[in-house]
């Protein structure tokens, strides 16, 4: 590659690659028979789950809220499950994207290089950092019962006995209050549900690199056009039309991007929202009672507030590249070009005119101004919840 510059552009997808494989999810190295055992827990859980929102009517509200947190979360992790399984269009983006960091194709000098490595940078911390908060996050809330039992058990200094209590609000099918080796049991059985967040996480990871990757192709493809010499004539009409070849591919590419993910981009939006909305509800409840779930669940609703935001910045990149791509075609040298060529380059700025988004659903368009509307919903529910609740 024609550069010196001794940072390398890293490779974003390892981290969703590793978690995925882990459930036999990823394109490459899918397992006929681990995705869909997943699947059927994750069932189950839901059914236990339901079968425990049943039996909620004499129990607190606090517990039907953190029944129904816990639902809307296994079920979100059912229907990605599914989405991500059954997936005709990931592999050929990654194999896109993997094919052009091999050859080496995406940029040709340092300037190109550095455009690239700005929204390759994003992506890999996010990766990085995401997943290894996620993991703390998660071990927080799946271990909060036995923090309470210890500290329970310390405060009574070993007098009466402590019943045990489960990570999860679902109906059991043994007792296990009394019963230290069933708890154990359960516990156990409950542990496959520490590998359903970091699939999340990993999934936002996936959609996050793929997006950006995109970004930084237009990002330099717009360089490329403001760059591109005007003289000699033919060389110019040469350039313009690798150039527009370059962003009809981009534009594909970006389609291909939202037809791969919109449905799990309307669900992520969807779930999120409405997860947020609950776990501050959690929060405002437990905030003089049960001071570690309030904390617990604040970085629960911080979390979730911050996949909303990336998603939000995701589609804010996308429309400024786009809209930038135009403006580099507005900036070309006009006087200098031969009239024969003004016609290409007008074909040009009239396909540059589309502005890209990144969808959920093929109707709403993530965007800075949009993730305002987002926290405007969950606190309108919050206001809902404690209308109804109290």
């Amino acid at each position: 590659m024609p550069n010196d510059d001794s940072t390398d552009v890293r490779d974003a997808l390892v981290f969703s690659r590793r978690i995925f494989s882990l459930g036999g999810l990823w394109p490459d190295k899918y397992m006929p028979l681990i995705p869909e055992t997943l699947v059927v827990y994750i069932a189950f859980h839901l059914v236990t789950e339901i079968w425990a929102l049943v039996e909620l009517p004499d129990r607190t509200a606090i517990a039907l809220i953190m029944c129904s947190l816990e639902f809307v979360f296994m079920f979100t992790m059912f229907l990605l499950f599914i989405l991500i399984r059954f997936n005709n269009h990931l592999k050929p983006l990654i194999d896109n994207m993997r094919r052009e960091m091999e050859e080496e194709k995406i940029f040709k000098n340092n300037t190109e290089k550095h455009l690239y490595l700005r929204y390759n940078a994003i992506s890999y911390n996010f990766g990085k950092y995401s997943l290894m908060l996620q993991c703390g996050l998660v071990s927080l809330i799946f271990f909060r019962p036995l923090i309470h039992l210890l500290g329970r058990s310390f405060a009574e200094h070993g007098n009466g006995t402590v019943p045990y209590e489960m990570p999860y609000i679902n109906h059991m099918f043994f007792d296990y209050e009394y019963d230290a080796g069933v708890y154990v049991l359960l516990y156990l059985w409950e542990t496959p549900t520490l590998y359903m967040p970091l699939v999340h996480i990993a999934e936002v990871s996936l959609i996050v690199t793929l997006s950006l990757h995109l970004c930084g192709k237009f990002s330099i493809l717009s360089y490329r056009i403001r760059t591109v010499p005007a003289k000699p004539a033919d060389r110019f009409q040469e350039n313009i039309k690798s150039l527009v070849q370059q962003h009809l591919k981009l534009t594909m590419l970006t389609k291909n991007l939202n037809q791969c993910f919109y449905l799990i981009l309307l669900v992520e939006y969807l779930s999120c929202t409405l997860r947020m909305g609950l776990c501050m509800y959690i929060v405002l409840i437990n905030l003089r009672t049960d001071s570690v779930a309030a904390i617990n669940f604040t970085m629960y609703a911080v979390n979730l507030a911050a996949l909303l935001y990336l998603y939000s910045y995701v589609g804010e990149q996308f429309v400024y590249e786009s809209e930038d791509l135009a403006a580099a075609l507005y900036d070309t040298e006009w006087p200098e070009v031969m009239n024969k060529d003004r016609r290409t380059l007008l074909t040009c700025l009239v396909n540059g005119q589309r502005t890209e988004y990144l969808t959920a659903g093929k109707f709403y368009k993530f965007s800075l101004f949009g993730f305002t509307d987002m926290m405007k919903f969950s606190m309108g529910f919050i206001s809902m919840l404690q209308a109804r609740m109290e």
